[in-house]
C-alpha cells in the first residue's frame, strides 16, 4: 500500500497507477530546483505577487497533473478551498512548516492562472510525497517522539 492510497477525497479521483506516474517524472526539465521547499518570508506569504521561483513553469509540469481528477491536484484544490485539515510530507528532509508556507504562497497568488496553480501545486505535493491525514492521525504523529 502506497502513501497515496488514503487520499480519496472524491469517488472520481484517479490514483497514481491510473496516471502511470513514474519516477521519470521527477527528472523532467528544471524540476530539480523544486526538490526542496523554499523559505517564504511573512510579507511574501501575505502578498504573494510573484511566485515564479516557487511554482514550476507550466511546460515543466507533467501532463497527468493537469487532469482535474488527479489525486494531488485534488489535494491542492482542497487546500485552496480550506477543506484539508492536515497534510503530512513523507519525503525525508522535507520540513512541513516550510513546505506548507511554500504551497500556501503558490495557492494565494494572482500572478498565474488557477489551472497552472492547481497543476503546479499538485506536482509539488507529489514531489514532496504529501498526504492528507485525519485529525486523529495528526495527533498521533505529533505525540510520537522525534527520531534522529
Amino acid at each position: 500500500m502506497s502513501y497515496v492510497d488514503n487520499i480519496k477525497p472524491y469517488d472520481n479521483v484517479r490514483t497514481s497507477e491510473e496516471h502511470n506516474i513514474t519516477p521519470v517524472s521527477l527528472y523532467l526539465n528544471s524540476v530539480v530546483e523544486f526538490v526542496e521547499p523554499k523559505e517564504v518570508s511573512l510579507p511574501t506569504l501575505a502578498f504573494p505577487a510573484d511566485v515564479s521561483d516557487l511554482l514550476p513553469d507550466s511546460a515543466d509540469i507533467p501532463k497527468e497533473f493537469w487532469d482535474h481528477y488527479n489525486e494531488y491536484a485534488t489535494l491542492g484544490r482542497q487546500w485552496f478551498f480550506g477543506k484539508t485539515m492536515a497534510v503530512v510530507f513523507d519525503r525525508p528532509g522535507i520540513n512541513g512548516d516550510t513546505a506548507g508556507k511554500h504551497i500556501t504562497c503558490c495557492l494565494r497568488t494572482y500572478s498565474v492562472k488557477h489551472e497552472h496553480k492547481e497543476a503546479g501545486v499538485g506536482y509539488l505535493l507529489y514531489l514532496w510525497k504529501a498526504r492528507a491525514v485525519t485529525d486523529e492521525e495528526f495527533e498521533e504523529l505529533q505525540s510520537r517522539p522525534e527520531t534522529a
